[in-house]
C-alpha cells in the first residue's frame, strides 16, 4: 500500500492528476504541520497501485501546487478485496 501526503490546494486538479494516472484511490482529508505550520492535508491511498505510478502522480501534484516536497510512505498490508 502506498500513501501520497499532500497540502489540500487545487484538489479538483490534484484529482484529475491522480485519475489520469491510476484507477483506484482514496482521499482522505487531514491536519498537517510542515515547518510548524499547520496546514489542511490530503492523504492520498492506493490499495493496487505500482510504485512507479505512485511516483509519477507525487511528482506532477508537488509540480502543481509549486510544493517544496510531497510524502510518499510504503507499508507492508495484505489488500484483498471481497
Amino acid at each position: 500500500m502506498y500513501r501520497i501526503y499532500t497540502e489540500d490546494v487545487n484538489r479538483a486538479g490534484i484529482e484529475n492528476i491522480i485519475k489520469s494516472r491510476v484507477s483506484s484511490f482514496t482521499i482522505i482529508p487531514a491536519i498537517g504541520y510542515w515547518n510548524d505550520k499547520r496546514e489542511n492535508s490530503l492523504i492520498i491511498e492506493f490499495a493496487n497501485s505500482k510504485l512507479h505510478s505512485v511516483e509519477i502522480v507525487a511528482e506532477l501534484i508537488k509540480q502543481a501546487n509549486n510544493q517544496e516536497s510531497v510524502l510518499i510512505t510504503e507499508t507492508e498490508e495484505t489488500v484483498r478485496f471481497v
